[in-house]
This record gives C-alpha cells, structure tokens and sequence, in this order.
C-alpha cells in the first residue's frame, strides 16, 4: 500500500459547500474527486513536458560516418 500524507487546502466557505453538493450527488466525497483532479493533471502535464522534447534523433550528439 502507498504511503499517506496530509494536504491542507484553504477554501472559502462558499466554494467548500458549493464543491460538496455535486460530489455528493455523485455518492463520493471531496478527496476522492480532489486526488482524481490531481491525477489528471499531472497526467496532463507530463503529456505537453513530453511533446516539448526533440525526438531522439533530433537530439542525438552522434554524427554517423558513412
């Protein structure tokens, strides 16, 4: 199993039950739709961090001489 740790969040009190109503209409609660939100944008991101790179032959320091 993977380690835990503990995240704060500062909400305001508006936002915070505004966030709560539609999870629990979806029967689950702000962590769970918090982790999955985090997930998707780390997802996200190494996604564009990647497509930035040269491709592999780009970037080769190798010079062929044939």
């Amino acid at each position: 199993m993977q380690e835990r740790n503990i995240l704060n969040f500062r909400f305001s009190n508006p936002l915070k039950d505004e966030f709560q109503v539609p999870c629990r209409q979806l029967q689950s609660n702000m962590t769970a739709k918090l982790n999955y939100m985090t997930r998707q944008f780390v997802q996200e991101h190494c996604l564009r961090a990647e497509s930035m790179r040269p491709l592999k032959w780009f970037s080769s320091n190798k010079s062929s001489s044939k």
